[in-house]
């Protein structure tokens, strides 16, 4: 079984951290994410807290494409404070093609989200730096120890940590803003050009449906 074993940082003073990590820490990459998640039909994923997920990872040498289902983990598994679920990967080498047999399998798609993220490795724990539509935020992923080790080594004791999703605390930033929920959340055309800028890569133009994510 593989654990992800991580932990979420809002309010995080983006500058600071990141002067922090380039004493202490190797960057490993910087990329621009296209996530679509898959649901079952009729629809049981969500209300079992799994999710199959296709994520295609453009950076300035090359593109990635990963499947991933997590799921809940054991209950002796779990840890205070800290997201566990049991992931597992396998690299694709086509996202139509992996999209096209998810469906003929009859899950889906039923969100896109978008992310930026800037990889870190510190110790036994990689840092991500992840810039969302809706915010900035630094996850840490690792075990628990080399968690705690790594939060204290970047000054992010006093900041507010999350063990939820990015999809639920997008839906807490809408209800605190009074906007509409949505299941996925993207870059608006001129942050998505600006990103796309910064990461290296062309220009992605607008989003595009469900049925075209790919």
């Amino acid at each position: 079984m593989a654990l992800e074993i991580e932990c979420k940082y809002c309010g995080v003073d983006e500058h600071r951290v990141r002067s922090q990590l380039d004493q202490i820490a190797t960057k490993e990459s910087f990329h621009f994410e296209r996530n679509c998640v898959f649901e079952s039909t009729p629809p049981v994923l969500f209300s079992k807290h799994w999710l199959l997920r296709l994520r295609t990872t453009y950076a300035r040498a090359n593109t990635r494409v990963v499947l991933t289902l997590k799921r809940p983990p054991a209950a002796e598994q779990r840890v205070e404070g800290l997201k566990v679920y049991d992931e597992r990967e396998l690299v694709v080498d086509d996202a139509e093609k992996a999209a096209f047999l998810l469906r003929g399998l009859g899950y889906v798609p039923c969100a896109i989200y978008e992310k930026v993220r800037e990889m870190w490795r510190l110790g036994g724990c990689s840092i991500c730096l992840d810039w969302l539509p809706f915010g900035f935020f630094v996850e840490i992923e690792g075990q628990a120890a080399d968690i705690d080790q790594a939060k204290e080594a970047l000054g992010l004791s006093m900041c507010v940590s999350s063990d939820q999703s990015y999809h639920a605390l997008h839906t807490l930033y809408c209800e605190t803003h009074g906007l509409p929920t949505k299941p996925g959340f993207i870059f608006s055309d001129a942050d998505r050009l600006m990103w796309c800028g910064r990461v290296g890569i062309p220009d992605m133009g607008s989003i595009p449906t469900l049925d075209g994510a790919f």
